[in-house]
């Protein structure tokens, strides 16, 4: 990954910041629109932040671990969702 990858992502960062702020000044007029949307936004955020944390997580370990095969990914991937794991 590239510095201009990390730049990236902070800009959506900071665009999802900055939405957020513009419908927190529209509360007084539309509370329901905006709690909607900036209850949707930070959850998005939140979720966007921690997927780069678990990738930035996975380059760091990934050359002393040893690969998975596609199917273990899918078998992981299907026990996580299912809350097995």
């Amino acid at each position: 990954m590239n510095t201009n990858d990390f730049l990236d992502n902070r800009d959506y960062n900071n665009k999802i910041t900055n939405l957020i702020h513009q419908f927190s000044l529209k509360q007084e007029s539309h509370p329901g629109l905006t709690k909607l949307w900036i209850n949707y936004l930070t959850l998005k955020q939140k979720k966007l932040n921690d997927l780069i944390d678990q990738a930035t997580h996975t380059i760091e370990n990934i050359s002393t671990t040893n690969d998975v095969s596609v199917a273990n990914v899918l078998t992981m991937s299907i026990l996580y969702d299912s809350k097995f794991i």
